[in-house]
């Protein structure tokens, strides 16, 4: 089994939770305000890939 460290993570409901290393907290933060334009897609790749995101399949007629 493979322990997460503790750290803000993406609770799915856009806001960030804090995770203790062993239980989440009650601890809650808003995400930011996402950047327009290319450099705000790169910056949300990149934050994601950092955080382990996982890529997400193309929608119908985009592949």
């Amino acid at each position: 089994m493979t322990t997460a460290q503790a750290a803000w993570y993406d609770d799915s409901s856009g806001t960030m939770r804090l995770w203790d290393g062993s239980a989440w907290t009650e601890e809650v933060q808003p995400q930011a305000p996402a950047a327009s334009g290319v450099g705000g897609v790169i910056g949300r790749i990149q934050a994601e890939a950092a955080s382990g995101g996982q890529p997400r399949p193309a929608q119908n007629g985009m592949s």
